[in-house]
Formats: C-alpha cells, sequence, structure tokens
C-alpha cells in the first residue's frame, strides 16, 4: 500500500509541475500530459492504495476501508455478519468488548433489502458467518 501511494504521489507531483510549467508559456500538450498525470495518480492512488476490500483468510477476515484497516480473528467474531446499504457488518470481540466494523467494498442496495434479493454481499457474509462457526468449534 505504501508503493502505491508513493509513486500516486511521485504522478501527481510530476502532473502539477508540468501543469505548473506550461501556465508559464509552455504548450497545449504539456498541460494535457500534466493533467493526465495528476488524475492517473489521484486514481491509482485510491485504487491501489485506498481501495476498500474484505479478505477472508484461513484464521481472519481482512477489512480495508479507505482509512483504516481491520484484521478480525475468526474465533471472535461475536455476532452473525449482516449485509445493508453500507457494507458487511461485523461484530466482534477484541479482548475487552464488543465492537463493529464495516466492509465497504461489498454493499447491499436499499431496493435489494425491499424486494428481499440475495446479493454479494448477503454472500460474503454468509461466507464469513460459516468461517467464524468453524473456526469457534
Amino acid at each position: 500500500m505504501l508503493g502505491a501511494i508513493l509513486v500516486s504521489t511521485l504522478f501527481v507531483g510530476l502532473g502539477i509541475g508540468l501543469l505548473a510549467g506550461t501556465v508559464n508559456g509552455g504548450g497545449a500538450s504539456g498541460r494535457v500530459l500534466g493533467g493526465v498525470l495528476v488524475l492517473g495518480g489521484l486514481a491509482g492512488g485510491w485504487r491501489f492504495g485506498l481501495h476498500p476490500s474484505v479478505h477472508l483468510t484461513a484464521d481472519c477476515v481482512v477489512v480495508t476501508n479507505p482509512l483504516r484497516t481491520v484484521v478480525i480473528p475468526l474465533a471472535s467474531i461475536a455476532r452473525s455478519t449482516t449485509a445493508g446499504y453500507g457494507g458487511v457488518s461485523i461484530e466482534y470481540f477484541d479482548g475487552k468488548r464488543i465492537r463493529k466494523t464495516t466492509a465497504w467494498a461489498v454493499q447491499k442496495t436499499n431496493v435489494a433489502q425491499v424486494l428481499k434479493r440475495t446479493t454479494r454481499a448477503d454472500e460474503v457474509a454468509t461466507t464469513i458467518d460459516g468461517a467464524a462457526r468453524a473456526a469457534q468449534h
């Protein structure tokens, strides 16, 4: 993740440098290239550095949201996970109290909830529940 952020920062910096240079008499091609580098750097930083994800491993669930990554041991998942508009909610015991985190990577639309449709978010929640139950027995 750090490498992606560094590369994205480099692209943004190069793009801003090109844009600044072209403002003072440079050509239109420099502005276009600068704009492409800035947008590419920002998009790359989002996709490879801050993009939400949820990964199930043999012994834990790794939830990565743009501002925080949480590693949850399967044996500590307290209640069944639920899929909702904000994502898949997971309640777990951290050794002191029950905490809750939401995996933004998989969300269930309000329409799917009203129509009681099974979505990818429901499948992810069910898979995490099954793995947690297996780890607790």
